[in-house]
C-alpha cells in the first residue's frame, strides 16, 4: 500500500478489515487491507496528522487529530463528511472506549483531557462529557480500561501518570502515578488484570502501576532512550513489546515481572 508522503500513524479497524494512517500533510488514508487499495482519501486537517483511531466498539467509526488546533475528526469511513469537535488546542492523543459506544478522550496543549460523547453514525454534534483538569502542563497520551467502563488513563509533560474517573456527575482524578523523571508519553491497560497499567517515558523507563494503590510495581530500564511505544500481544496477555528512540523493539515477559525483558 504506497503513498506519496510520509505517514505518521495508523489505526486498525476491529474486524482487521481496514487501516488507516495519517500523512504530515493533515491527509487521512483509508485502505481495504484485503483488497490492497486505498478506498478512502480525506483532508479534515492542514497540518500533520499525530493519532488515527477506529473505534473498537463502532467498527466503521474513525477519529483523527492534528498539530493544526482545528478540532478532531470523527466520521463514519462510509459517510461523506466528518464531524467536527471543536478542540481549541493541539491534540496529541485520541482513544476510543471499548466498552461505551461513541465514548471518545483527547488530549490538549493544556493538560486538560477531554471527553467526548460522539455519534457513531455521525449525524449529532459531539456533546463534552467532561473536561478533566489536573495535569499542569501538556497531556499526550489517553488510555480507557478495556475492563472498567469509567477509568481513564493520562500521561503529561508534567511526568505524571493520571487516573480519572469519568463516570456522569463526577469527572475526577481518583490516583496520580508519580515516579518518571521525565515526560511520560505511552499509556496501556493490562486486558486481563483491571488495576495493572504500564507507561512509558522520555527517562528511558517502562513502570508498571498498580492504580488501586498507585504504588509503582516495577521499572524496565533497560532502553537506552526515550519510550514510545507500549502493546501487548492479542492472543498472548503476558507478552508486551515496547519501542524507543534507542531504535530498539523489546519484548517482555509480564509472568516475570517489569522489570525482566
Amino acid at each position: 500500500l504506497a503513498h506519496a508522503g510520509a505517514l505518521y500513524c495508523l489505526s486498525w479497524s476491529a474486524d482487521g478489515k481496514y487501516i488507516a494512517c495519517g500523512d504530515f500533510t493533515g491527509g487521512v488514508h483509508v485502505s481495504d487491507v484485503d483488497r490492497g487499495i486505498v478506498v478512502r482519501s480525506t483532508k479534515y486537517h492542514t497540518r500533520p496528522v499525530l493519532r488515527v483511531a477506529f473505534s473498537p466498539f463502532d467498527i466503521k467509526l474513525l477519529a483523527s487529530c492534528s498539530l493544526d488546533r482545528g478540532g478532531i475528526a470523527v466520521w463514519p469511513v462510509d459517510a461523506d463528511a466528518a464531524r467536527m469537535i471543536e478542540h481549541a488546542t493541539i491534540c496529541s492523543g485520541i482513544a476510543w472506549s471499548s466498552l461505551q459506544s461513541g465514548l471518545l478522550a483527547a488530549t490538549s496543549d493544556d493538560g486538560a483531557v477531554f471527553v467526548y460523547q460522539t455519534d457513531p453514525r455521525g449525524g449529532a454534534p459531539a456533546k463534552t462529557v467532561h473536561k478533566l483538569v489536573g495535569h499542569t502542563a501538556r497531556s499526550f497520551a489517553v488510555a480507557f480500561s478495556p475492563l472498567v467502563p469509567h477509568l481513564l488513563a493520562s500521561t503529561s509533560n508534567d511526568r505524571t501518570v493520571r487516573i480519572w474517573d469519568t463516570r456522569e456527575g463526577r469527572g475526577s482524578c481518583v490516583k496520580v502515578l508519580q515516579g518518571h523523571t521525565d515526560l511520560s508519553r505511552p499509556v496501556l491497560w493490562h486486558p486481563e488484570l483491571p488495576s495493572l497499567l504500564f507507561s512509558g517515558s522520555w527517562d528511558s523507563t517502562i513502570r508498571s502501576w498498580d492504580v488501586s494503590s498507585g504504588l509503582c510495581l516495577g521499572i524496565a530500564m533497560q532502553h537506552g532512550a526515550d519510550v514510545y511505544g507500549l502493546a501487548i500481544h492479542p492472543a498472548r496477555p503476558f507478552l508486551m513489546a515496547s519501542a524507543s528512540r534507542d531504535s530498539t523493539l523489546q519484548l517482555w515477559s509480564l509472568s516475570s515481572g517489569a522489570g525482566g525483558g
